[in-house]
């Protein structure tokens, strides 16, 4: 009997070797999408002499096999180029045993192995009855299913993949299928993340098409693509509103996605996009540009507990003072339209709640070039609750000599929050010079 040889790293797939020509000597390879993955992935990128092409092994009609996690068809597809067959998958679990096969080249559809009879429940679910199954009634599983008149089936997603998006209902699995739908992306994960109310985020992997096609594109421009993609398959309410676009997703030994480590991406600022790319932050706030057009942007504001807005702001119970928040519209403003800002005078300005440490916050801006004017709000994540809201008329001045400055010589209809009874202002010009001023209750 010939002794089976166990690979631990993918670059020992190379030690294959068909044998004399002509001998009928071939390979029967048994693996999991993950370590396949890496395989091509490694062996693709020995270029050949023809541009484009990656290193192929040469094998003599081998037959591969796989199972315990999802394979992409990119990734079956690079398999074949590489090793000469498209791999066969097996659809099953460790309470079933094998269910079902597919070869991606011919489509997505499942057929069941002989064995095994499949039906569904009244809740969509796949059920299998199978000699490996002890209960006469058979194993119903968590994934729901399209069966077909032929007996092959479509798998839909989990069954605890169905999430409720104000008021209805979406399957994660469904998004994340529109999504690679798009030739753009190799790989891609939609979850759920609460608020004050439940709202998508996508991490997605672009894949070679995608790169090039966004390569001078900023991450707006990538969101707003990907956003009116998904509007010709779902209503406006129910799309992804955080996005991040990580070189891989973070998988387990199986090559199954970490939920929680993908949920992690979205709770810090996206380094490839903080500050506009520029690496800054200001005043140690980081700043995500979600949104622009010529006359309105909007962004994601993390507001760090180590920003030095908060010094004296207070020892006890530390608040983002007023004037922190209209020199951060200000100066992001400035990035936003392109035109160094200062301010003759603030109109309609109102303070309605605290912003934090911690708080992650929307700001919202409206440019008005014949007034001039910069309208801000700034909310909480979900837009669904105002922290301040004002108009800065006639802001845009040329820019001054030396290092930029807010100034803030006359305020308004002031309207401030009954728990903040000072309102700090700061000149940086070119040290900060502290104004307090008083309001009776």
């Amino acid at each position: 009997h010939a002794v089976l040889p166990i690979f631990e790293f993918p670059e020992e797939f190379e030690k294959l070797s068909s044998g004399p020509e002509g001998s009928a000597e071939s390979y029967l390879i048994i693996t999991v999408p993950a370590f396949l993955k890496r395989a091509v992935e490694d062996l693709g990128r020995e270029a050949g002499a023809a541009a484009g092409a990656g290193k192929t092994l040469g094998l003599n009609s081998p037959w591969i096999f796989t199972s315990g996690g999802v394979l992409t068809p990119e990734v079956a597809e690079k398999t074949s180029r590489v090793f000469g067959f498209w791999p066969v998958e097996v659809y099953g679990s460790t309470e079933t045993s094998g269910i079902a096969w597919r070869q991606s080249k011919d489509g997505l559809r499942w057929t069941p192995f002989d064995n095994a009879q499949i039906s569904k429940n009244d809740e969509g679910c796949l059920v299998v009855r199978s000699p490996y199954i002890k209960d006469p009634a058979g194993f119903i599983t968590g994934d729901l299913v399209d069966i077909f008149d032929d007996g092959r089936f479509l798998l839909r997603g989990r069954a605890d993949s169905i999430v409720k998006i104000e008021e209805k209902r979406i399957s994660l699995p469904e998004v994340e299928n529109r999504l690679l739908q798009s030739g753009l992306a190799a790989d891609v994960c939609v979850v759920a993340l609460e608020g004050r109310r439940q709202y998508l985020a996508a991490a997605l992997v672009l894949n070679k098409a995608g790169q090039d096609r966004f390569r001078s594109s900023e991450k707006f421009e990538i969101n707003r693509y990907f956003s009116g993609y998904l509007l010709q398959f779902f209503e406006h309410v129910v799309l992804p509103k955080k996005w991040r676009y990580p070189e891989a997703l973070p998988v387990d030994a199986q090559g199954k996605k970490k939920k929680l480590e993908i949920q992690e991406l979205f709770n810090h600022p996206d380094p490839k996009t903080t500050s506009f790319g520029t690496g800054e932050d200001i005043h140690s706030i980081s700043a995500e540009l979600l949104e622009k057009t010529d006359s309105s942007a909007k962004l994601e504001l993390f507001i760090s507990g180590e920003s030095d807005y908060f010094d004296g702001h207070f020892p006890d119970f530390k608040l983002l003072p007023a004037v922190a928040q209209i020199d951060l519209v200000m100066r992001l403003g400035s990035r936003c339209f392109g035109t160094p800002v200062c301010a003759a005078k603030i109109k309609r300005i109102k303070f309605s709640d605290l912003i934090r440490p911690g708080f992650r916050v929307l700001l919202e801006l409206q440019y008005n070039s014949r007034g001039p004017s910069l309208a801000f709000r700034i909310t909480n994540s979900q837009g669904t609750a105002a922290y301040s809201s004002g108009t800065l008329p006639s802001f845009f001045f040329p820019p001054p000599p030396s290092p930029p400055c807010v100034l803030l010589p006359r305020l308004r209809n002031l309207s401030p929050c009954p728990c903040l009874p000072t309102l700090i202002l700061h000149y940086h010009y070119p040290t900060i010079i502290y104004i307090s001023l008083s309001f009776s209750s």
